[in-house]
């Protein structure tokens, strides 16, 4: 069964490039939405709610891709250690997603060479679109 991909860009010189393609995530993954309300304890006892201006944050999403081979992570990698802006397009939805990647995880499974699952997180970033 051949994977599904999804278009990537980069973001050069203020203009977004296109990087290719990525594989789809093999695992489903969460889009979080939290609150940034905090509850503040008053001298009686009871307590009060205070909301900033900014209501929520939106966790990173988690991309977990199964079997994929060294170019795959290193092209994960590399966007991670330049701190690359990213515009990121389900293939299938249209969904679009801007941000970086923050953080990678690589499982090298014993006995089996050069491929990987790799777990990686993208902080949204609306603002750079």
């Amino acid at each position: 069964m051949a994977r599904t991909n999804w278009n990537i860009s980069k973001k050069v010189s203020g203009s977004w490039t296109s990087d290719g393609t990525i594989y789809a995530p093999n695992v489903d993954f969460l889009d979080i939405k939290t609150s940034t309300q905090k509850k503040i304890p008053l001298a009686n006892g009871s307590f009060g709610y205070v909301t900033p201006s900014t209501k929520y944050i939106k966790d990173p999403l988690t991309f977990v891709w199964l079997y994929v081979d060294d170019t795959f992570v290193s092209k994960i990698e590399g966007y991670i250690e330049n701190a690359t802006d990213l515009k990121i397009t389900n293939g299938i939805t249209g969904t679009i997603y801007y941000g970086r990647f923050i953080r990678g995880e690589r499982k090298t499974s014993v006995g089996i060479e050069n491929y990987y699952d790799l777990k990686a997180d993208f902080e949204l970033m609306d603002g750079i679109a």
